[in-house]
């Protein structure tokens, strides 16, 4: 995953319909131990990215959302409480839909700190 973002950091801003200045990291695809991982940016239409880039519908849902403060690095231990503690004191379940990791404006990508979300799909 740094690395995928080390990739994409310099394209933010540059590229063709970009909406906004939040960066994402998606997880999708989740299955039987293994998950991709996109980061990306919104856009107002997929024509004109740049040559090899993926793109990801994200459909409207409700979301559980949470809010890691601490570096990027430490962001292992904010997952685990999510699912070893919210998830099961919460009474709610998880929709089989992308999870995003939501950057926003105040993020250093540079340095990894800054805060972020952490957004998880509701049944």
């Amino acid at each position: 995953m740094p690395a995928q973002w080390g990739e994409f950091v310099p394209y933010i801003g540059h590229i063709t319909g970009q909406r906004g200045s939040q960066t994402y990291g998606v997880l999708y695809n989740d299955a039987e131990g293994s998950i991709d991982y996109l980061t990306g940016v919104e856009v107002t239409a997929f024509s004109g990215l740049p040559e090899g880039f993926s793109h990801l519908r994200i459909p409207a849902n409700r979301y559980a959302v949470f809010t890691h403060t601490g570096h990027v690095s430490t962001i292992g231990s904010t997952w685990n409480a999510i699912w070893s503690d919210w998830f099961p004191r919460s009474g709610h379940e998880a929709a089989d839909a992308p999870m995003f990791e939501r950057y926003p404006e105040t993020f250093d990508s540079r340095t990894g700190s800054g805060g972020f979300e952490i957004w998880i799909p509701l049944k």
